[in-house]
């Protein structure tokens, strides 16, 4: 299967469209995983390990998918269990930082946006959200209806699974030894910078950048990704 993780604020719906497109190409179903469905427990490599768990029950040949927080949620799982994996796309994701002072600042910030979405009206938490520059300006496609998350349950994620709580993975890298697509938009500098970094850690790493998109690329550019995303998928099945 390939074993798909969605962004922050995220649905499982969000990977519909490239499950389809998966299908027509011939490649293995689409499982797509509800970050929030379940309340929200332990720190990335925590979630990481019981993930894997989970996936060595249920595939014997698994492939894997992750954007943004869900690609950070994937590095930790590559790193977990780097022999699981045939191989893996990941877009738009963060490495962490090396610093503590950097991660603890960040950590701040998470708990100012944690706040937010604890206490702010739905849509003008989620208006401002969607104002950060990695966005590029570009509207939302994929609808984000208050009715489909418990803001708490938002909330504590950014508590525990937020770029502040995440140490650099940079240097562990190098034991992620299956096939890795890294994927950024090309305007989207900072985490296209990210992505080049990543270059120099992973062993069997390859870059592709989407031509005019910013962070949301597989839905800024889903004909671009569904095509970059499944041709290298191809190759591992």
């Amino acid at each position: 299967m390939i074993w798909c993780l969605p962004g922050f604020l995220g649905r499982a719906s969000d990977w519909d469209a490239f499950a389809t497109a998966a299908t027509a190409r011939g490649l293995p179903a689409v499982e797509a995983v509800n970050l929030f469905g379940r309340p929200v427990t332990g720190s990335l490599a925590g979630w990481a390990d019981a993930f894997t768990d989970t996936v060595a029950r249920r595939d014997e040949r698994p492939l894997l998918v992750g954007y943004s927080l869900g690609g950070r949620l994937a590095l930790h799982a590559l790193i977990a269990d780097p022999d699981r994996w045939r191989g893996a796309v990941v877009v738009s994701a963060h490495l962490g930082y090396e610093d503590a002072g950097e991660r603890e600042a960040r950590r701040q910030d998470d708990e100012a946006w944690a706040q937010r979405f604890a206490s702010d009206p739905w849509e003008t938490a989620l208006e401002s959200w969607d104002a950060r520059p990695a966005f590029g300006g570009r509207p939302r496609t994929l609808a984000r209806p208050a009715d489909a998350f418990d803001p708490q349950a938002i909330a504590h994620g950014l508590r525990v699974w937020g770029l502040g709580q995440q140490e650099g993975l940079a240097a562990r890298l190098a034991a992620v030894t299956c096939p890795v697509l890294w994927i950024a938009g090309a305007r989207d500098p900072r985490f296209r910078a990210q992505a080049e970094r990543a270059m120099q850690y992973l062993p069997r790493g390859a870059l592709a950048v989407a031509p005019g998109a910013a962070h949301r690329v597989p839905w800024e550019a889903p004909e671009w990704f569904h095509t970059s995303a499944c041709a290298f998928l191809q190759t591992l099945t």
